[in-house]
């Protein structure tokens, strides 16, 4: 696939769903994602990606505990050296 600007806090809230953790008494789930945070991403890169950390993390907690994602601003320097504004 190719990069296209992708909503964070949408893409990642279906994919955590997918993965039904709401129905894990033992896994408390916590998003902070902006409704504005967005990324130029391949949508199929982004879930593989999430999908993986997740599973990561839950598979750390095999006694339960807090799962939070997080996005927001962060300022970086671009190929260029000039420093830009971006969503991590």
């Amino acid at each position: 696939g190719s990069a296209q600007r992708v909503a964070l806090a949408s893409a990642v809230e279906d994919i955590v769903a997918s993965l039904g953790l709401e129905h894990r008494a033992d896994i408390q789930v916590e998003l902070k994602l902006p409704p504005d945070a967005y990324a130029m991403v391949d949508p199929d890169h982004l879930a593989q990606i999430v999908l993986n950390l997740v599973t990561n993390a839950v598979e750390a907690m095999p006694g339960g505990g807090r799962l939070s994602i997080r996005a927001g601003r962060e300022c970086v320097r671009d190929g260029e050296g000039a420093m830009r504004t971006g969503q991590v």
